[in-house]
C-alpha cells in the first residue's frame, strides 16, 4: 500500500509538470520590444537602466555597449519604456503591443540634467529632486565617489559643507552637522539601505558595516540639521543616508583596491615609522529573471596605529581673556598602564572582514522585496558614551 501511495504521488507529479511546461511557454510566448538609449546629441548610452511597465509586467534591461535593449516575450497590452542613467534626466515612451510581430521603441534620448534635475534624493524619506528638497542637505554622487582619493568614509565626507568629521582612532570615526565634533557623537544618525548602523546604546556609528567595495555605493545624502521628526530620537543634529545598488544597477564582477601611507611620527607612535592602510573589495552582482537578482559582496580593510598624544596639553591662553590661561595637564592614561607606571597607551590597528549577500525580487506591481544577511567584524580603538572599549 505504501508503495502504491509513492507510485501515485509520483504520477500526480508528473502531470503537474507536464501540464506547467505548457504553461510556462504559453507565458514566454509574445512580441519582443526593443529600442535604444541616447543622448541629446543622438550618442548612443550604454549601461542605462530600462524598465518595461504594464499590466502583470515589470522588467528591467541594461543597455549593451550599442546603446540597445530587447525584452523578450510581451504580452500584448499598453507599456510604459523608461530609461535612466546617472547625470542625465529620465526619458520615458508609451508603446502598445500586440501580437503581430516585433515592436520597435524610438530612441529614447536623455537630456543632461540640470540643477534642480540633478539628482533625486530621499532623505525626507519620499524621493523628491534636490532644489525642491525641504531641508539643508548635500548629496555625494556616484561619480564623486569613484573620484575621490578617500581612504576611508570620514575623509569622504569631509568635503560636505557644515559636516564636521573627525577620526579618533584607525577605526573610529565621529561626525556632528554645524557644530564642533568631540570625542562623541550621539547625535547624528546615519543609515545604510534603510537600516540604522549608528549604535546608540554605545554612542558610536559602525562604519564597518558599509561596503568597502565604492562601486556598490549608488549616493550619500546627507542633512544638515534637525531631523528627529522624520528620522526619529538619534538624528537631533542630522543624517547620513548611504544608498547601495540595486544587483540590477550593478551586474557584473567589480574589484576594487585601495592603499596608502600616513605619517605618524608623533605622540605614542614617535618614532615607529610611516603607517599603512588598504584593503580589497569585491562584488558579483546578477539577475537571474525578470523577478530574481543577488549580489554577493565582500571585503577586508586594515590599517596600522594612529598617532596619539602623550606628555603634557601645551600651554597657552583663552582666546576671550589673554589672563587664563589654558593646558598644562598630561594627556589621558590607560589606567591599567598607570597603575603600572607606564606611559599612555597607544592607539590600536584595525582589520574589518566583511561579507553580505543580497537578493531582490521585483514584483509585478512595481514592488521591489530586499533579502540580505551578511558578516562583519572590527578591531580596534571604539570611543564611546560608557568607556573607551
Amino acid at each position: 500500500m505504501s508503495r502504491w501511495r509513492t507510485n501515485r504521488w509520483i504520477v500526480a507529479l508528473g502531470l503537474v509538470l507536464a501540464a506547467a511546461v505548457p504553461a510556462q511557454a504559453q507565458q514566454r510566448a509574445g512580441s519582443t520590444v526593443s529600442g535604444s538609449v541616447v543622448d541629446e546629441s543622438g550618442a548612443i548610452l550604454p549601461g542605462a537602466n530600462v524598465q518595461l511597465q504594464g499590466p502583470g509586467v515589470n522588467r528591467f534591461q541594461t543597455t549593451g555597449p550599442e546603446g540597445t535593449y530587447t525584452f523578450t516575450g510581451v504580452p500584448a497590452g499598453a507599456y510604459k519604456v523608461t530609461a535612466n542613467l546617472g547625470g542625465f534626466g529620465v526619458g520615458a515612451r508609451d508603446v502598445t503591443v500586440t501580437d503581430t510581430g516585433a515592436v520597435q521603441v524610438p530612441p529614447l534620448s536623455l537630456k543632461v540634467a540640470v540643477h534642480g534635475e540633478e539628482v533625486v534624493v530621499t532623505a525626507t524619506k519620499t524621493e523628491t529632486s534636490l532644489i525642491n528638497a525641504p531641508a539643508t542637505m548635500s548629496v555625494i554622487t556616484e561619480e564623486k565617489i569613484q573620484a575621490s582619493p578617500a581612504q576611508n568614509y570620514g575623509d569622504l565626507l569631509r568635503s560636505v559643507p557644515g559636516l564636521n568629521v573627525i577620526q579618533m582612532s584607525a577605526r573610529d570615526i565621529n561626525i556632528n552637522s554645524r557644530q564642533a565634533s568631540g570625542t562623541l557623537s550621539a547625535s547624528q544618525l546615519v543609515v545604510l539601505d534603510g537600516r540604522s548602523i549608528y549604535l546608540d546604546f554605545y554612542g558610536f556609528t559602525l562604519w564597518d558595516w558599509i561596503p568597502s567595495n565604492p562601486q556598490d555605493i549608488k549616493q550619500i545624502e546627507i542633512v544638515r540639521g534637525p531631523a528627529s521628526a522624520v528620522w526619529g530620537a538619534n538624528a537631533l543634529t542630522g543624517v547620513v543616508n548611504i544608498i547601495t545598488k540595486s544587483p540590477r544597477e550593478n551586474q557584473g564582477f567589480n574589484l576594487t583596491l585601495t592603499g596608502g601611507l600616513f605619517d605618524r611620527d608623533a605622540g605614542s607612535t614617535a618614532g615607529e615609522g610611516t603607517g599603512q592602510n588598504g584593503g580589497v573589495g569585491a562584488s558579483y552582482a546578477h539577475a537571474a529573471n525578470d523577478t530574481w537578482s543577488y549580489k554577493l559582496s565582500a571585503g577586508y580593510f586594515f590599517s596600522d596605529p594612529f598617532p596619539r598624544p602623550t606628555g603634557t596639553v601645551p600651554v597657552s591662553s583663552h582666546p576671550l581673556d589673554s589672563s587664563i590661561v589654558t593646558g598644562g595637564a598630561t594627556y589621558p592614561a590607560d589606567r591599567q598602564a598607570s597603575s603600572q607606571g607606564e606611559r599612555a597607551f597607544k592607539n590600536t590597528s584595525t582589520s574589518q572582514p566583511k561579507v553580505d549577500l543580497r537578493v531582490d525580487q521585483d514584483l509585478s506591481n512595481g514592488g521591489r522585496m530586499t533579502y540580505s544577511g551578511g558578516y562583519a567584524g572590527t578591531e580596534g580603538l571604539i570611543h564611546t558614551g560608557i568607556e573607551i572599549g
